[in-house]
């Protein structure tokens, strides 16, 4: 029988977003970029980046938008 420790998970649940910190510092500016050129195509004044920002978190699967 594994004995999970609470340091053991701690740890790990730390290694893991440190992982996923590094992975949207390092494409931050290339998800700008899109989103940009997606709100430069809409014909719509009420998009916005921040709508858009928010509506691709709520498509996410996220409960609710920031």
């Amino acid at each position: 029988m594994n004995l999970i420790t609470m340091s053991g998970v701690l740890d790990s649940a730390r290694r893991l977003w440190r992982r996923v910190i590094r992975y949207w510092l390092a494409h931050y500016d290339e998800y700008v970029a899109i989103c940009l050129r997606t709100v430069d195509l809409c014909d719509e004044p009420a998009v916005t980046l921040r709508r858009l920002d928010m509506a691709l978190w709520a498509a996410g699967g996220s409960g609710e938008a920031p």
